[in-house]
């Protein structure tokens, strides 16, 4: 039975969890040390690293080794053996397991072999002794281990060696109140006589170090108030128990061999007397124990002085005296759950009664020295070790002392006493001893009601704190966009970094007690000096006025360089306030006031009362939890962690890192990723990061292939409105090993999407289909599919050309030998460059065929801006049509027009397209018109004396200046009206595209204004009756055409695009054709039987553009004033 008590103690001390308090005394967060400092400059024995394992390594010949990750990704190869190796059974280290230790102990020595990715350089071991705690998140064990805490203390309370005359009284159960009884229990006997405990290996609840059990408390049932009890168990004191007849052969000792009382005891006291504390029945009610008569050798103690302590305790042991483990009623569980929760009351009051400890020998002087000799020469050493471990098992009850309690007298009611069932033990416990105003009235500790629960001590602090100058407003409620006061306890010191613009910044994060069980006020401050920025500490006291708000993601506080926010330190280490930076920084500081020094005082007091109670290394309630994101449910401008895989990766010139990652989740919003390494139809599961500041560190070391998990990922729109990802932090990149999935779900996830994707991908042959465009609407850099017909094959060495058209034009193909195509179809031909086995498919092909081609692509040849088309791959990207069938519409498409081209050939052309030709032939058809109609009335005169030829205008010496022509428009730009407005940055003159509303290289991300304006741009060009030609503006918003609207509105509004539309088509004819809400110019072919545009009358004005010579070519002219003219 003995061995299974054992046992089952060994088991629940391997179940319980370390005590909190403890772990965070041992390792105090501003203890915490960067493993890198420690490599590079040694260390000095205090504070504590930590980290995450990385490889759990092996043991061999009482050494650990294993890897841990720290700050930045580092890693750190961990040797443990000596004095630890003796718990590496019961350490749960693993991979992913949350790791501290100590410093102290810590020999560096140089790692051999050759250096590995992210490694120091240095080999951490502790080899003498260590201070260890180690958390497996997965299986929640907990383990706490101070090897130090072995060492034995041989002194652990002096203020206890003083000796001790007689033993103090002990009291009697009284008739009048049922008495709570708490005693310790008898040991059996060994076989040397003395009484023995239940060592235990290691119980580590709570203590961390390693000690022997002391024996179980059994206590009866008592109220829960915090009353005081005194009482003692002399050790020659013997009962007989109510023992179970099957547990009788073992569970009580025989009275004949219990030792004899010690000199000085009561003689005449009988020896089944059993002494137990007594508490009074009632809380309310006092009760005294005057009613039972007291002894004649009891000792009268001096006067207690009001509001003191009396505490006198005498670790006593006698050989002889007999021990027995009686097996428990109650759980061994729960006494175990109590023993925690007591534990800290417990030390408090020993520590408080060791102070009151030193004035009892006076009061205890009659008490037997010979006895005290007697236990001193044979228990020695041994009996005040196992006092010491008998009152951590004591209730609280039986030490916390009443300042107004006397001591217990000894009621003598042996026939009563010898009917309680209360377990006995060899350890001797004296209770404390007090005198009132008669030695005959000794009153017993009374248990004082329970108090109602008092009011939370902080409320005032979740009110804020308001000055004769401005207020500081609750964290918690701190919401909107605007200028706020904040007040907060800073976590932890944030370092201060230089950003790409060359100014300063620091993050930090605030707490109140209105917003300490969320993830803080994130603080981000910006200057240009570095002087200008608040240099703190965790727990310092950190004021800010003026500090702008910015509401997205849960609210952030933003002090920028350019805004006049203020800043003010109170250090809660030191006890002062900060002083003001020197020069001109000195405008960042203000003076605190008086409410702001006293509310500092009490944030400082609430923090480090909740630091206390906190274990700080692994809060999850404390801390909102980052959602886990796939790259398909990322949307943009959050924070989530993902798991992705590395595809590339490459280092930019402003030393920003670009990699692009995948988790085989589409989403529609990334941007296409165009090379060689990335498959086709993996193009919209792609997302690009880029890494800056220590991430852009960690970058390098990520190859392709390789699967990582990254925290706080952002998210956020690119310049060209796509969705990527921005990283910041080096230390949230953690590797993932496809070998080891049990503590990485995510990753299990993630490969099964990565199968069931490659499996597709073999299925269709890994082509994936793009849409079918023509030549003319294709994008650059992006792919597209196309029906084309063969114009020429140039074969070359390991390569081939391949000229095809879709009858299409536009302007920015590369030129074609006259040799290949017609010059008609100049500007309609495309080379495309064929590789791998697209060559083989050309060498079946031939001029005149029809073929479709797949994932076609036009991009820069040679460097320039002409573009040239790419095709190649193992896959079949060309299919050979047949133009008989009916069942292709793209390539009926085709056949249609190319049947028009050739009949547009057939027909003469006398004039060409070119400009000046037409504008020669408005002109001839205009005089024949003009001659025609001299023989007949004309009701209206000529006026052409009123207006001036375009070649006046030309050859005019005076600019700027104002002439009026008439002529009529043969041409207008942009083709499209739509492309009529432009968006321009007025700061820098570059041109944006119409998704941007901001300009990334003028304009402030934090300012509301931007530099960027919306223009007009379109011109007119015109022809008089000579046949001369002038481009002209419209573009201005003073001049007739456009007056009254306004570009913004042309580019956003749709019934003020209709109204543009409207005002032009008059002025244009037929040179505008209107379909669908939409107006382009007619094609050009059409121009020789399209309507002209109307004749005009209009008034231009000419310029010098500014820094232009003033030549003609050099001038630009705008139109003021316009009206139709009519036929003449």
């Amino acid at each position: 039975m003995k061995r299974e008590a054992e046992s089952e103690l060994c088991a629940v001390a391997k179940r319980a969890r370390p005590d909190p308090q403890l772990i965070s005394e041992a390792f105090k967060p501003n203890l915490k040390r960067k493993a890198a400092d420690i490599c590079r400059n040694g260390t000095d024995g205090t504070g504590y690293i930590e980290g995450r394992v990385y490889e759990r390594g092996f043991v061999s010949g009482g050494c650990w080794q294993f890897l841990i990750t720290v700050e930045l990704g580092s890693r750190v190869q961990a040797s443990l053996s000596g004095s630890c190796s003796r718990y590496f059974d019961k350490l749960p280290i693993a991979v992913g397991a949350q790791v501290r230790i100590s410093t102290r102990g810590l020999t560096l020595d140089n790692l051999d072999g050759p250096s590995r990715p992210l490694l120091l350089p240095k080999k951490f071991m502790w080899s003498e002794g260590a201070t260890l705690y180690v958390k497996n998140p997965k299986t929640n064990e907990e383990y706490f281990v101070d090897t130090w805490a072995d060492e034995p203390d041989l002194n652990p309370n002096p203020a206890l060696d003083s000796p001790l005359e007689a033993p103090a009284p002990e009291p009697a159960p009284s008739a009048q109140s049922p008495a709570a009884l708490v005693a310790l229990q008898l040991g059996p006997l060994s076989s040397s006589g003395r009484s023995s405990s239940i060592p235990t290996g290691d119980t580590n609840a709570g203590t961390g170090a390693i000690i022997d059990t002391a024996p179980s408390v059994n206590c009866l049932p008592s109220d829960n108030s915090k009353s005081p009890v005194t009482g003692n168990v002399h050790e020659s004191a013997q009962i007989p128990h109510r023992t179970d007849p099957s547990r009788s052969h073992h569970g009580s000792p025989n009275p004949q061999n219990l030792p004899s009382p010690p000199p000085g005891s009561p003689q005449d006291r009988p020896k089944d007397l059993q002494a137990a504390p007594s508490i009074p029945a009632s809380n309310n009610d006092d009760f005294t124990a005057s009613q039972s008569p007291k002894p004649a050798n009891a000792l009268s103690a001096p006067h207690a002085t009001h509001n003191e302590p009396l505490l006198g305790l005498t670790p006593a042991h006698d050989d002889k005296a007999p021990m027995s483990i009686v097996p428990q009623h109650k759980t061994r569980a729960l006494k175990k759950v109590r023993k925690m929760r007591s534990k800290q009351r417990r030390r408090q009051n020993q520590k408080q009664g060791q102070d009151d400890a030193v004035a009892l020998p006076d009061r205890l002087a009659t008490e037997d020295a010979a006895s005290h000799s007697h236990d001193a020469a044979q228990g020695g050493d041994d009996g005040e070790e196992y006092y010491w471990e008998d009152m951590d098992t004591l209730p609280p009850e039986s030490i916390a002392i009443d300042n107004n309690v006397a001591g217990a007298q000894q009621g003598a009611n042996a026939a009563q006493a010898a009917q309680t069932d209360v377990p006995t033990t060899g350890h001797q416990v004296l209770s404390p001893v007090a005198s009132s105003a008669s030695e005959s009235e000794l009153k017993i500790p009374i248990a004082a009601a329970p108090k109602p629960h008092s009011e939370d001590p902080w409320e005032s602090l979740r009110l804020g704190c308001v000055t004769n100058i401005v207020s500081y407003a609750p964290l918690c409620k701190i919401q909107g966009n605007g200028m706020r006061n904040v007040m907060g306890v800073v976590e932890s010191p944030g370092a201060i970094v230089v950003t790409r613009t060359q100014e300063f910044s620091v993050k930090l994060v605030l707490y109140d007690p209105t917003n300490y069980g969320s993830s803080g006020l994130r603080v981000t401050l910006f200057d240009k000096s570095e002087r200008g920025l608040p240099k703190v500490d965790a727990g310092d006291i950190l004021m800010l006025r003026s500090i702008q708000i910015d509401d997205f993601n849960g609210g952030w506080a933003v002090g920028p360089s350019y805004k006049g926010w203020q800043w003010a330190v109170y250090c809660v280490k030191t006890g002062l306030l900060s002083s003001a930076p020197a020069d001109t920084c000195a405008l960042r500081h203000f003076r605190t006031e008086e409410e702001e020094l006293k509310f500092s005082l009490r944030l400082g007091d609430w923090w480090r009362e909740v630091s206390s109670n906190a274990v700080t290394f692994d809060v999850p309630s404390r801390r909102r939890t980052r959602p886990h994101k796939t790259i398909g449910e990322a949307e943009n401008e959050e924070y989530f962690d993902c798991t992705v895989e590395i595809l590339h990766g490459f280092r930019n010139e402003n030393g920003v890192y670009t990699v692009f990652v995948t988790d085989y989740t589409r989403n529609p919003n990334v941007s296409p990723t165009q090379s060689e390494w990335c498959p086709l139809r993996l193009v919209p599961y792609v997302l690009r990061i880029e890494m800056w500041d220590s991430s852009a560190e960690v970058g390098p070391t990520m190859q392709a292939g390789e699967y990582y998990s990254i925290r706080n990922l952002r998210t956020k729109i690119s310049s060209g409105g796509y969705l990527e990802g921005k990283m910041q932090e080096g230390d949230k990149i953690t590797k993932l090993d496809e070998d080891n999935l049990e503590n990485a779900p995510r990753l299990a996830e993630m490969l099964k999407r990565k199968a069931e994707w490659e499996a597709e991908m073999n299925s269709t042959g890994g082509v994936h289909e793009f849409p079918h465009q023509l030549i003319k609407d294709a994008e650059e850099h992006r792919h597209f599919k196309c029906t084309v017909e063969v114009v020429h094959i140039s074969p070359k060495d390991d390569f081939t050309y391949m000229y095809v058209t879709d009858y299409t034009e536009r302007s920015d193909l590369v030129p074609v030998s006259a040799s290949i195509a017609p010059a008609t179809l100049t500007g309609c031909v495309v080379r495309v460059d064929l590789r791998g086995s697209q060559v083989d498919t050309a060498r079946n092909l031939e001029a005149g065929d029809f073929v479709a081609i797949s994932n076609l692509r036009l991009r820069p040849s040679g460097g320039g801006t002409l573009l040239a088309g790419c095709l190649g791959g193992d896959q079949r990207l060309i299919t050979k049509l047949k133009p008989g069938g009916n069942s292709n519409v793209d390539l009926r498409a085709l056949l249609s027009r190319k049947e028009k081209w050739l009949q547009a050939q057939s027909k003469p052309k006398r004039e060409g397209k070119r400009t000046a030709t037409r504008a020669a032939r408005h002109a001839a058809a205009a005089a024949e018109k003009s001659i025609g109609g001299e023989d007949t009335a004309s009701p209206t005169p000529r006026t052409d004396k009123w207006f001036a030829t375009l070649q006046d205008v030309k050859e005019s010496p005076t600019c700027p200046a104002v002439f009026r022509v008439r002529a009529r428009p043969i041409d207008f730009f942009p083709d499209d009206l739509r492309d009529c407005v432009v968006l321009r940055c007025t700061s820098c003159n570059e041109i944006l595209p119409n998704s941007r509303r901001v300009c990334t290289k003028c304009d402030d991300a934090m300012e509301d204004e931007s530099s960027v304006e919306a223009f007009f741009k379109l011109w007119f060009r015109v022809a008089d009756a000579d046949g001369d030609t002038l481009d002209v503006s419209v573009a201005d918003e003073r001049c007739s055409v456009l007056r009254d609207l306004s570009p913004e509105d042309v580019l956003e509004d749709d019934e003020s695009y209709k109204t543009l539309i409207a005002r032009l088509r008059p002025l244009l004819g037929g040179l505008l054709v209107v379909k669908d809400g939409e107006a382009r110019r007619r094609p050009v072919v059409q121009d020789e039987d399209g309507e002209d545009a109307p004749l005009l009358n209009l008034t231009i004005g000419s310029w010098l553009p500014d820094g232009a010579e003033d030549v003609s070519e050099a001038r630009a002219y705008v139109v003021l004033e316009h009206s139709l003219a009519g036929d003449v």
